[in-house]
């Protein structure tokens, strides 16, 4: 994809004001929203071909971008980012249509290589996989 758009959705301005910097300096044309509403409007305008959303925000959840974004192109890809992150929600990021759902902090480098992943290949396992204390409350 030679279109390297993309739209940031966050309401922790510090954060999102740094994987902006972080994300343009490899080299995306980078949007950025504070508020659900906010991005809905600049999706309504030009729908990137990428994007990295928050999936808490003070006025709903990613998920409802993600939903705008298929609905206007079903090629853009997503990442979502949380703080937040459990199964329950994960799984619903992806049935959405996101590529891949990841921890706060990421890492700029983790989330482009998401973002450009191809094919239908596994994704590595994670380098600090989960307790079983942890596996069984995410079960609860």
């Amino acid at each position: 994809m030679t279109d390297k758009s993309l739209l940031i959705l966050d309401d922790d301005a510090p954060l999102r004001n740094r994987l902006k910097r972080a994300m343009e300096a490899r080299g995306f044309d980078v949007v950025d929203a504070g508020t659900v509403a906010e991005g809905i409007e600049l999706v309504r305008k030009s729908v990137p071909s990428y994007a990295i959303l928050d999936m808490k925000l003070d006025d709903g959840t990613g998920l409802t971008l993600v939903q705008e974004l298929r609905k206007r192109d079903d090629t853009c890809r997503i990442v979502m980012l949380t703080g937040f992150g459990n199964i329950a929600t994960a799984v619903a990021a992806v049935k959405a249509g996101a590529l891949d759902y990841l921890p706060k902090p990421a890492d700029p480098d983790q989330i482009v290589a998401t973002l450009m992943q191809t094919g239908d290949g596994m994704p590595p396992p994670p380098q600090d996989p989960m307790s079983a204390d942890r596996v069984r409350w995410e079960h609860i």
